[in-house]
Order: structure tokens, then C-alpha cells, then sequence
């Protein structure tokens, strides 16, 4: 059991709203957000600003030592890296019959509940969504870790549903850590979720997490899995096909990238880096809409001022992979200093303000 004296930032709780709830000190218990089996979620309200977040209330200890396990891994992974797509985690607090996991809070709630009262997404909204879910499962990869329950209930909104973040990381898995590292342990999501290796009982690795991401999709587009029956369905892949899917309800790239992402022999399946490439998935026409703006300072150099398009996963996290408003212009500064010419603060100011506006127009009529 993690405590206060073995970590600077998990500290013992303040007097409990509840028996069950302790709530962690400078906070107020607001509304319950939702539940499951050993957990509830609460919005807490920080005293000190009046600043949001979710608390995570593990209640069903007692003698279940693997509940506790459980959250204090959570605790440890998530706080072990920080990413755009990725819920943070601010603190554990302890008491002997409750745990509360404090994190960050999403306005929009989870991606099952914004469909159920927003209806479908449309198709660019899913794909620009999608894009920041598939980059947060290529971060974890390539840190070798598993999440193993992504789903559109594990999969939170925020910034007016323009950005998305994972969550719930209780059944994560370091690949090549603990007792039985090598067959990754037993399977552990949901099944209707679930990879066809792991519902056929054979053996799984990180690309389970593409299949899952793929079927998100799938729901964001349809608002429910792109075949009827599961048991229908791995009878297929007990044949190494799919079912038959209808692909006509939507773009014949998107169709393409969910195949993808929805390859039965977990062999064949592509990793996140690659996915993060298709067609779909690149260009403008999926940025949430930029809305930028051309201001001249004192001394008439212009700066831009780029807004939603710098708060998501695409222009944060993978300039690489994709031309950014930022990529293009730091692209353009980089090559003048490698060439290290000389030039007047006019003529830099002139130069440099053509380029902006001339990828603005190229945002704008895309």
C-alpha cells in the first residue's frame, strides 16, 4: 500500500465526506460522474480556485489486496509520463477501506455518453478524434505499454469535445515487467472490444490496443460495432476473416484505414506509428477549424497566433507525420539559420510575413 512517508505526492486523506469517500484535502465532493464495479467517479472542486477534477473513489478493498495493487499501479504509471492524450494524474490518497486516484477533469465526459446525447460524429469530427486516440496508444507503445481496455467509455472529451484523452489505466501492462511478463499475463477489457486473439484464447500483444482503437471509431461513426452478433463474428475469426461489414456508410479512405486497424492475425495488424500514417489520417481537412490571426507589434514583426489547431494531438505531438501551420514556419526558420545568411530585421519581418500569410490562405481554402 503506497502511503504518504513512501511518496512525496501521495498523502493520507482529510476527514471523509463518507466512510467510503474520503476526499482529498482543499477539495469539495460535487456530482458523481459515473461507476463501476470496485470504483466510482466523482467531480471534486479544488477550494483554491474552483478548478475541477475527477476523483476516482476505489471502494471495495477490504481483503481484495489486488484491487489495491491495482490502483497504486495506476497511480505510479500514470504519473510516470505526462502527454496530451493522456488523462493526468495529480495524487493517491489512502485510507483503510477506501482509495481516491485524483485526475484530470474533461468537460464533455466520456465518448459512450457524448454519442448517447450528441448523436453520431460526423466523419472528419471522428477521424480528427481518432487521429489523438491513436497517438496516445503510439506513445504508450513505444514505451512498451499495453492499455488493454480501450473503449469508448475509457476514452474522455474535452475543450468542447475537440480533444480526446485516455483514461482508466487499471488494466495497463509494462510488457517484460512482473511474473508471467512473457505471455502478458491473462486478458483483461471488455470483450466486445476485445482483439480476436484474446476472445479465441491465444496468445496477445500491444496490438491488441489497435483493434480496440479501430472499433472506437467504428462507433463514432455508426454508433455501434460494424458487425451484429460477436459470437457470429469469432466464428470468423476462428477463420481468419472478418464477418461481412458494410464499408459503404462511409469514405472509401476511412473504410481502408479501419481495415487496418481491424486485421484478424494480430501478426498482420499494423503498429500505431504506422496507422498514424494513412491517407485518412493526414492533411488539414481534418483539423478542427483553425482560427488564427495576424497581429504586428512595435516593431512590425508579425506573429501568429494560431488557436484550436495548437491544442490538438496532430500540431503537439507528431510534427513529423503530418504539415502543421507551426511545422511549416519552424521548417522555414530552421532552413534560414542552416544556411546562416545574414539578413535585416526588415527584410526578416517582410520575408517572413508572406509566408504566414500564404500558408493561412492554404489553411483557410482547405
Amino acid at each position: 500500500m503506497v502511503s504518504a512517508s513512501q511518496n512525496p505526492e501521495v498523502s493520507a486523506p482529510a476527514s471523509p465526506t463518507s466512510p467510503r469517500f474520503p476526499v482529498p484535502d482543499g477539495h469539495v465532493l460535487a456530482e458523481k460522474l459515473g461507476a463501476g464495479r470496485t470504483a466510482v467517479v466523482y467531480r471534486v472542486v479544488r477550494k483554491s480556485d474552483s478548478h475541477s477534477r475527477a476523483a476516482k473513489f476505489v471502494h471495495r478493498l477490504g481483503d481484495e489486496e489486488e484491487v489495491r495493487k491495482l490502483t497504486t499501479q495506476e497511480y505510479e504509471l500514470l504519473s510516470s509520463f505526462k502527454h496530451s492524450g493522456i488523462v493526468e494524474a495529480y495524487g493517491l490518497f489512502c485510507s483503510a477501506s477506501s482509495m481516491c486516484l485524483l485526475l484530470e477533469f474533461c468537460e464533455q465526459g466520456s465518448l459512450q455518453r457524448y454519442l448517447e446525447q450528441s448523436g453520431l460524429f460526423e466523419e472528419r469530427h471522428a477521424l480528427a478524434l481518432f487521429r489523438q486516440l491513436l497517438g496516445a496508444v503510439d506513445f504508450l507503445h513505444q514505451r512498451r505499454i499495453v492499455h488493454r481496455d480501450i473503449k469508448p467509455d475509457n476514452c474522455l472529451l474535452t475543450d468542447g469535445a475537440r480533444e480526446l484523452k485516455l483514461t482508466d489505466f487499471n488494466s495497463a501492462k509494462v510488457i517484460g515487467q512482473g511474473e508471467g511478463s512473457a505471455a502478458m499475463l491473462s486478458d483483461r477489457g471488455t470483450k466486445d472490444f476485445a482483439a480476436p486473439e484474446l476472445l479465441l484464447g491465444g496468445l496477445w500483444n500491444e496490438r491488441v490496443d489497435i483493434w480496440a482503437s479501430g472499433l472506437c471509431l467504428c462507433f463514432m461513426l455508426q454508433g455501434s460495432h460494424p458487425w451484429n452478433s460477436l459470437q457470429q463474428a469469432k466464428k470468423a475469426f476462428a477463420a481468419g476473416c472478418l464477418p461481412p461489414v458494410d464499408w459503404t456508410c462511409v469514405e472509401p479512405n476511412t473504410a481502408d484505414l479501419l481495415q487496418s486497424c481491424l486485421v484478424v492475425n494480430p501478426f498482420n495488424r499494423p503498429p500505431a506509428m504506422k496507422i498514424l500514417n494513412h491517407g485518412a489520417l493526414q492533411g488539414s481537412a481534418i483539423d478542427v477549424p483553425l482560427v488564427a490571426t495576424l497581429r504586428h507589434d512595435v516593431e512590425g514583426r508579425t506573429r501568429s497566433k494560431p488557436r484550436n489547431l495548437a491544442q490538438t494531438y496532430g500540431a503537439l505531438c507528431s510534427p513529423g507525420r503530418r504539415v502543421s501551420y507551426h511545422g511549416y514556419v519552424s521548417s522555414q526558420i530552421a532552413s534560414r539559420k542552416s544556411q546562416r545568411r545574414s539578413v535585416s530585421l526588415s527584410e526578416f519581418s517582410a520575408r517572413r510575413l508572406r509566408e504566414q500569410r500564404l500558408e493561412l490562405g492554404r489553411v483557410q481554402t482547405a
